[in-house]
């Protein structure tokens, strides 16, 4: 009889500090399914204030509509060396902390590297601890901002508006004083034009 009805009988058995063991192990099982369910809702809620985040980036940027490699016999460019080529062509990047403008911070324009396009003045650029040159906005009209799902992930690219080369991506994590905005860029992609 006790291998039919194991928890009756042991409920039956037991004294009164018993019964009130088995009432608490069901009071917490009942607060772990309401921590479950909190848990639950507030992934739905993170999943639903991501899509709209994401949703406003998604208005502002472009689908690619030509490849790179399509833009090279528009422009010439045989004064990079294979790195710059690597990155502003064929979409590379560079080592975090290794390029030579992320501690920069001289006066002046960044300009594309690919076609001399300028970019960023110097006095939006900010130290974001990210290891790449990391500027708050670009010079209307300089850049172009595309739809980038590689890796996995959803991100904007930002090219060259002239010659159409990689120059990094754009995240909505800087500064909030200013524009909220970082133009996180590869320093391959950028030559530095000092002010005269």
């Amino acid at each position: 009889m006790n291998q039919s009805f194991p928890l009756k009988v042991r409920i039956m058995d037991r004294s009164e500090n018993s019964i009130s063991e088995v009432e608490e192990e069901s009071q917490s099982l009942t607060e772990e399914k309401e921590i479950e369910k909190g848990l639950l809702h507030f992934r739905d809620e993170m999943i639903d204030f991501w899509e709209k985040e994401t949703s406003a980036v998604r208005k502002k940027i472009q689908p690619k509509q030509k490849k790179l490699s399509d833009m090279a016999e528009e422009f010439d460019f045989s004064h990079l060396s294979p790195e710059e080529f690597h990155v502003l062509r064929e979409a590379g990047t560079e080592r975090a902390w290794s390029g030579e403008y992320n501690k920069h911070y001289s006066k002046g324009n960044y300009n594309c590297r690919g076609c001399g396009n300028q970019l960023f003045e110097s006095d939006t650029k900010f130290d974001s601890g990210s290891g790449w040159p990391s500027f708050d906005q670009a010079i209307d009209g300089s850049v172009i901002e595309l739809e980038d799902r590689s890796y996995g992930m959803l991100r904007v690219e930002v090219q060259c508006s002239r010659c159409k080369s990689h120059l990094g991506h754009v995240f909505p994590d800087g500064p909030r004083e200013t524009t909220g905005q970082r133009y996180c860029n590869t320093g391959v992609a950028l030559a530095f034009v000092p002010d005269a």
